[in-house]
């Protein structure tokens, strides 16, 4: 049984791919493809990581890194999973490895109309910084980019 009081997170490899791109489907207007996906985890850029329970993936962020800046490009948690700190864990994994690796800023975009994600960044920081009209399709929407800095570890 999934214990939501700590999510195991792992380091996505090239062999999460394939259900990761199934939850993309399961979640995105505009899911990357698994090939997308693979190449994307096989790259020193894009720190990523996974929650499973058992052999099941509750839960991905794609992220990308290029000192002194990271950036959040995809978080999925299956809709079984919500609300169980799955999607908070994976964020606090994505932050961690960022600073330990010489980060200073964290970026996202968000759709403008998807105040739970809004809240779930700005419950760690993150706060608008622009935006980017008609960015999102299917439907169309503009996104809102929002920046955290971080704390260099000591």
């Amino acid at each position: 049984m999934f214990n939501s009081a700590s999510p195991d997170v792992t380091r996505a490899t090239p062999e999460d791919a394939a259900a990761i791109a199934a939850l993309e489907t399961l979640t995105f207007s505009a899911p990357y493809t698994e090939k997308s996906v693979r190449d994307m985890l096989s790259s020193t850029i894009h720190p990523s990581f996974v929650v499973r329970d058992g052999g099941e993936l509750l839960g991905y962020l794609l992220g990308q890194m290029i000192v002194p800046e990271g950036e959040l490009l995809r978080i999925a948690v299956r809709p079984s999973a919500r609300r169980r700190g799955v999607g908070r864990a994976l964020i606090e994994a994505f932050l961690a490895h960022l600073q330990e690796n010489g980060c200073t800023v964290c970026f996202l975009d968000v759709r403008e109309h998807n105040a739970p994600a809004q809240a779930l960044y700005s419950s760690y920081g993150f706060t608008p910084l622009d935006r980017r009209k008609g960015y999102y399709h299917l439907p169309t929407e503009d996104a809102i980019i929002m920046q955290l800095p971080l704390n260099q570890k000591q």
